[in-house]
């Protein structure tokens, strides 16, 4: 459903100076390295070794918050962003000479982590804080675009939805084309297939699902969430329309993906495990099928303890997040 971006601008950049060489900018621009590679576990412990070095201004620190929250979204790890989401909003609050723009990215970001956990109310809070006409770039009014179509679809109203997503998607495919830009015409397509599963068109989520898993395959392994998010969507659309073998496929590429990317012990992974399971079951391969059903159900039991109360892993409405972006931007 949701795009979200990080704030790769750090103090000496807030001040219009160069940075010097190994600054916080420097770091994160590792870390956005080791996240287009696929490499969050690394890229995760560079960030947070920034975060906790004490020496770091708080500017810095608002920036480098964000980032890891963005981190650990991208490995499904909902609870632990949400704690350094809101940090980064409290911190960026107490800076007086932080542009309000940085708060207000966290916010969106934190507000997708809601949308992606269900928890509406909570990111519809965080909506009224954010005010269009401070944003700075297309990129922060294209998140926005993107989060109020996600809470239309999570009100049902697939039809708001729909159309603000095509909209969108329009205004993408006449823009100058980019590795960015073909990150969101792929998140939007996965969105678009995501509101059409909503309304059982499974034909029409199928094709939105496939042209978005065409454009990930060529980012890869840049946007590994973003190509497994989509592939377990499409699986479980072609699950829908009976297609039992292209969707034991393509869950299966999806899990040799989250096992290393997420690890065992995670909520999404233990979708798959499960809706995998199911597939199996349904193409006769019952040993197989009973092996991932209790996979599933003990990753989900090791996963549960950190998870917090109300979040929702759906296996059949996933959305796309964007997982790194090379710093030297104010936005992801």
């Amino acid at each position: 459903m949701l795009r979200t971006f990080g704030l790769i601008l750090l103090a000496a950049a807030i001040a219009g100076a160069e940075p010097p060489s190994d600054t916080p900018t420097d770091i994160l621009r590792r870390s956005s390295k080791l996240q287009q590679s696929g490499k969050l576990h690394e890229a995760e412990q560079l960030v947070r070794d920034l975060v906790n070095d004490k020496s770091l201004d708080d500017p810095s620190r608002v920036i480098a918050l964000n980032e890891l929250g963005l981190i650990l979204m991208a490995a499904i790890r909902h609870d632990e962003a949400e704690k350094h989401l809101r940090r980064a909003i409290e911190l960026a609050k107490q800076q007086p000479n932080l542009k309000p723009i940085y708060c207000m990215r966290a916010r969106m970001n934190l507000c997708a982590l809601y949308l992606e956990t269900g928890r509406l109310p909570r990111a519809e809070e965080q909506l009224k804080y954010v005010a269009s006409a401070d944003l700075l770039t297309s990129l922060d009014k294209s998140q926005l675009t993107s989060l109020r179509a996600a809470v239309a679809l999570l009100k049902d109203d697939q039809r708001l939805a729909i159309q603000i997503y095509q909209e969108h998607l329009s205004e993408l495919r006449s823009a100058t084309a980019t590795r960015e830009v073909s990150v969101d015409i792929a998140t939007t397509l996965n969105n678009l297939g995501t509101a059409a599963t909503r309304s059982g068109n499974y034909s029409e989520a199928a094709r939105y699902f496939t042209e978005a898993l065409a454009l990930w395959r060529a980012i890869s392994p840049a946007e590994q969430a973003g190509l497994l998010r989509t592939l377990v969507n499409l699986g479980a659309c072609r699950e829908m329309q009976k297609a039992y073998e292209p969707a034991s496929a393509l869950l299966a590429e999806a899990i040799e993906i989250a096992r290393p990317l997420l690890g065992e012990n995670n909520l999404l992974t233990a979708g798959i495990y499960a809706e995998y399971a199911v597939v199996l079951a349904k193409t006769g391969r019952k040993k197989e099928s009973k092996e991932f059903t209790s996979m599933a159900k003990r990753a989900a039991q090791q996963a549960s303890a950190g998870t917090p109360s109300g979040l929702v892993v759906d296996i059949s409405e996933l959305s796309s997040f964007r997982a790194g972006k090379t710093p030297g931007t104010p936005a992801r």
